[in-house]
């Protein structure tokens, strides 16, 4: 399911001995605008041009899995530190997202929370924010069987939308005049397997 961020920024990862997954990304066509700017609605009385969309996909969410080395290494300690510094954790997991309003609940003015992933401009809840956060806490408390589990699912393909627009006419004949073909084609040879007596009877009448 699609999934409603607000503000979202885009990650850079570095080459270590991290695993990196990547659990969440923008699509093909995103476009990047560098902070600080000014957000308006306006922009959608004037759009930017479609050309301006052309980064690939920008990571907004990535899982990291391995031995994390702490920040603290290498930093002078206080005296009197009587805790034990550890330098390299052991294995250990984390999920990083960029944008910490995908797993915050909107509330009015009046007190009325709504469900995670509301939008009120739409007036639409995106089931998506839910189900990440679920999976997201299940995978991380080590709850490999629920996950396994969850994994299978059928996956929809979206269509592309500039294909549909530059092929309409292509697949509205395709789909209303190829079906009418193919009953005019067959249906004689169909109707004669499957009823066979009608033409003796009619020819012996």
């Amino acid at each position: 399911d699609a999934v409603k961020c607000s503000f979202v920024s885009s990650i850079d990862t570095i080459n270590n001995n991290i695993k990196k997954t990547v659990l969440l990304n923008s699509s093909d066509k995103s476009r990047l605008i560098l902070a600080p700017t000014e957000i308006n609605l306006n922009i959608l009385e004037n759009p930017p041009p479609e050309s301006t969309y052309n980064k690939p996909k920008q990571i907004i969410s990535v899982l990291l899995e391995g031995k994390f080395e702490s920040v603290f290494k290498n930093r002078l300690l206080a005296k009197n530190q009587q805790i034990k510094l550890k330098e390299i954790s052991d294995e250990n997991k984390m999920i990083v997202i960029s944008d910490g309003d995908l797993i915050a609940n909107r509330v009015s003015n009046s007190g009325t929370i709504f469900p995670l992933g509301y939008d009120k401009y739409i007036d639409y809840i995106y089931p998506g924010n839910k189900y990440f956060i679920i999976n997201a806490i299940q995978y991380l408390c080590d709850s490999h069987g629920v996950t396994s589990l969850k994994s299978k699912t059928l996956q929809l393909r979206m269509l592309d939308k500039e294909k549909l627009n530059n092929n309409r006419l292509l697949i509205q004949l395709f789909n209303i005049i190829l079906p009418i073909l193919l009953l005019i084609v067959f249906a004689p040879v169909l109707f004669l397997k499957f009823f066979p007596n009608i033409k003796r009877e009619k020819r012996y009448a």
